[in-house]
């Protein structure tokens, strides 16, 4: 992604949070999110994944559906944007919030965590995304679908890594 691009895509984040803060509603919403992104921090640095989805699952702090859940997890994606929460990168901050938010909504959706093999020092990179009805969720690219699944909520973790 150019530097063009991630500017402009930090623009509308700034402008969906700055709207956010405008209505009471939205302001509480957030501030929710806010909790539950350090919430999963604080589990996942105390007792690990499982712990971290467990938090990520509820209970919500608002159950929305239609046009309200897609304005919702609009907010969620630019609150993940631009606030750190460590030890979290971007996809995982995402993945978080688009979780627990359509989790509350009642949808059957799935945290996913993947990694491929690479060129860099660790020699793996890692993603994560949720998963409705077995496809993943707003995702930009299919990068998803390339990546070895190593942890999936809920559901069954797999056995081995592929080679």
């Amino acid at each position: 992604m150019s530097l063009l691009q991630k500017t402009k895509n930090l623009i509308l984040h700034v402008a969906v949070l700055v709207r956010a803060c405008i209505v009471s509603a939205d302001r509480r919403r957030l501030r929710g999110l806010v909790g539950v992104l350090h919430k999963a921090a604080d589990a996942y640095r105390k007792m690990g994944l499982p712990a971290l989805a467990l938090v990520a699952e509820g209970p919500p702090h608002e159950v929305t559906n239609g046009d309200a859940l897609a304005q919702a997890l609009a907010q969620a994606d630019a609150l993940a944007a631009v606030l750190r929460v460590a030890p979290f990168r971007y996809c995982m901050r995402r993945a978080i919030l688009r979780y627990h938010l359509l989790r509350a909504a009642g949808r059957a959706a799935v945290l996913v965590i993947g990694v491929e093999r690479t060129a860099s020092a660790t020699g793996l990179d890692g993603h994560a995304w949720v998963e409705v009805d077995g496809l993943p969720f707003r995702e930009e690219d299919d990068r998803p679908l390339k990546l070895t699944v190593v942890y999936r909520h809920p559901g069954a973790e797999p056995t081995s890594l592929h080679s």
